[in-house]
């Protein structure tokens, strides 16, 4: 049986490019996003809306999407107007589960208290936070923007801005990291009480400036001591009360309603069972089916990973 599609919105900018990251970003600088760039971004993503909806209105005809992701990139970029902006563009052309999730990606240096409140008062109901580490020592070595106090501060921020459903990005296996300063990590996490989190392997991949430096890449973990991270950080995590539901993720039992799936990131378990997702943005991937066969074939597709790359597939229509 075909569900209807999971929407995901990729928002591409980022203030500075962290030492790891391989993905494709476009330099906002410390001030933001310029104007004018923000402005053809947004009318290029509801151009793109505009065809991919009818495109595919027959996968749409199945039901309201049961949930949105704003991924990056930092989405919290895009400010309380764009991204107001955007929800109100989404909601314009697809219709939205009553209980839809909709989730927000945030860096802690952009998760203002003002910008967090007005998202969880435009529908925002999941936030995603990029915190990668507790340790100052880590965050540098990666070459975040934030330190453990303003991911500690995003945290209660959001809080106070009535998220009820928020998760943390963590990383392990960093340069000179050990098992022990992992835990570390995790227990401070699991002390801010997230309903969610999400705990990676540091990936050294070609074209960074991880990759290019070698003191950094002989201070990393050996593979048994990765997996002795890995084993050990599982075992506190549902010890906490967080159920591995992926590799990587855990998420908070409950026993309210929706019991213990109720944390599950929605948007994740659509990616992972391979159901239909509709992507918007530069880079983003979709998966899509015809809606009439209850199995395959599927169409996936990349859009371009440059603005204008992407601009010129969406006026080509």
């Amino acid at each position: 049986m075909r569900l209807p599609p999971t929407l995901y919105v990729h928002t591409p900018f980022c203030r500075a490019k962290c030492r790891y990251c391989a993905f494709f970003s476009v330099p906002a600088g410390p001030a933001g996003i310029a104007p004018d760039i923000l402005g053809r971004y947004l009318a290029i993503l509801e151009t793109e809306m505009d065809r991919q909806a009818e495109t595919w209105a027959d996968n749409l005809a199945l039901g309201p999407a049961p949930s949105v992701f704003f991924g990056g990139g930092t989405p919290s970029l895009l400010g309380a107007c764009g991204l107001e902006r955007v929800l109100s563009a989404l909601r314009a052309r697809f219709a939205l589960a009553d209980d839809a999730e909709i989730t927000l990606e945030a860096n802690p240096d952009s998760a203002t208290p003002e910008f967090l409140a007005a998202a969880r008062a435009l529908g925002v109901n999941r936030l995603s936070l990029g915190v990668q580490s507790l340790d100052d020592r880590d965050l540098r070595a990666l070459g975040r923007m934030h330190d453990a106090g303003q991911a500690i501060a995003a945290v209660d921020a959001a809080r106070a801005a009535g998220f009820d459903n928020l998760g943390l990005d963590l990383i392990f296996g960093l340069p000179g990291q050990t098992p022990a300063a992992w835990l570390r990590v995790l227990r401070r996490a699991l002390s801010l009480s997230p309903e969610h989190l999400s705990c990676y392997g540091l990936g050294v991949e070609p074209g960074t400036p991880l990759a290019a430096d070698a003191a950094a890449l002989a201070a990393l973990p050996g593979d048994d001591t990765q997996a002795e991270m890995f084993l050990r950080g599982a075992e506190l995590l549902e010890s906490a009360g967080l159920a591995q539901y992926e590799i990587s993720n855990f998420a908070r039992t409950t026993t309210g309603e929706g019991g213990a799936l109720a944390r599950r990131c929605r948007h994740n378990l659509a990616c992972w069972q391979g159901r239909d997702v509709l992507a918007f943005g530069p880079s983003a991937v979709s998966t899509m089916s015809p809606p009439i066969l209850p199995v395959g074939p599927v169409l996936r597709w990349t859009n371009p990973a440059s603005l204008e790359g992407w601009e010129a597939l969406v006026r080509a229509g």
